[in-house]
This record gives structure tokens, sequence and C-alpha cells, in this order.
């Protein structure tokens, strides 16, 4: 039997043809046929090995390759001068009416002049902004957020949550935890401190 999948290119007609030829070919289909089992496990293994060469892109295809590139569409010629910022095209005018940039005949490839409004976005990014938060100094955050973390807990305490004010708990006493041992990795030696020791 010749490979009847050969020929064809696309998942598509892949598909197609092998649902055809397996109705046609199915033992179930040919009860009588002792030759049907033996064709119908070939026809598989052909559209197996196709379906591969597809997927792998190993398949000629000759009805792509002989295919012409279509033609543009019809229209007007491009504008002879364009905004080297945005692209825009014009047919007249000395400058670009959305960037306020000098138009350039297109196809010049001259270095685009900077857009003035990527400058005020810059000086915009570079402006001090207004802090939201309070003005806590950043040794006394992890205190303020552990005296929170309490507070919080007894909201839920009061309210009924005992296992989530169990857990505020252990977050407030975490962070005071953590934020004495990062106070006491900073501090100076002193005469108490096992650096300071003979």
């Amino acid at each position: 039997m010749r490979d009847p999948f050969r020929q064809l290119t696309t998942e598509a007609e892949l598909r197609a043809a092998w649902r055809r030829l397996a109705r046609r070919h199915h033992p179930d289909a040919n009860p009588g046929d002792p030759t049907a089992e033996e064709r119908f496990k070939r026809l598989h293994a052909a559209f197996r090995a196709q379906a591969r060469r597809l997927r792998e892109g190993d398949v000629f295809r000759p009805r792509e390759a002989a295919r012409p590139e279509p033609a543009p569409p019809p229209g007007p010629p491009p504008a002879p001068l364009a905004c080297p910022a945005c692209g825009d095209g014009y047919t007249a005018g000395e400058r670009c009416p959305r960037c306020d940039v000098p138009l350039a005949a297109r196809g010049a490839h001259a270095a685009a002049p900077e857009d003035p409004r990527v400058a005020a976005f810059e000086a915009e990014l570079a402006r001090p902004r207004r802090s939201w938060s309070f003005p806590v100094p950043v040794e006394q955050r992890p205190a303020l957020a552990a005296l929170g973390l309490l507070a919080f807990a007894a909201f839920h305490w009061r309210i009924g949550l005992t296992p989530c004010a169990l857990m505020l708990v252990g977050f407030a006493a975490a962070t005071a935890v953590l934020d004495g041992i990062e106070r006491y990795r900073r501090a100076p030696p002193t005469l108490w401190t096992r650096e300071a020791r003979f």
C-alpha cells in the first residue's frame, strides 16, 4: 500500500483524509476481510508518521512554494513627509501636530529628535514624591508594626476569632524578636557583648 498521506501539507487535510480512510478500512467496517486489520495498522502508522513530519516541519510544501506573494492592495502612494518620532505620514507641513517635532522626508534615516513628551515624563519621574506613610524613623517601624499587630489581635480576640488573634500575637512576637536581634547586631560592642570580652 502506498502512503496516502505523503502529499498532504496541512493538519486539516491530514485529519480529513485520515477520517475518510479510517472509516473505509477499519476492521469493523470489513468483517469478512482477513487483511483489514493489517491494512488498518499500516494506514495508522502512515498517518502518525506524516503527523510527526508536519509537527517537526520536515514536509516539502509544493503548493505553498508555488504560490506567488500576494500583491499589496492598491491605494494612494505613501506620504512624502513623515514624523521621525511617531512615524505618521503627512503631505505638507513643517512640524508634526501630534509630537511637535520637525517632519523629515520619508525614507530619510536621520536620528529621531528627542520627543518633548519623553523629557516631561522623565522629569515627572525624577520629581520627589510625597510619602503617604507615617513619618516614622526606620528604627521604630518594626516596633510600631508589632503594636499594630497586637491591636489587631485584640480586636480579633474581642469578636471571638481566637485562632486569628493567636496567629497575630505570634506575628507580633516574631516581629519584636527579629527587631531585637537586628538591633543587637547593629549595636556597638560594649562590656556586656561577646565581642568586647577578652
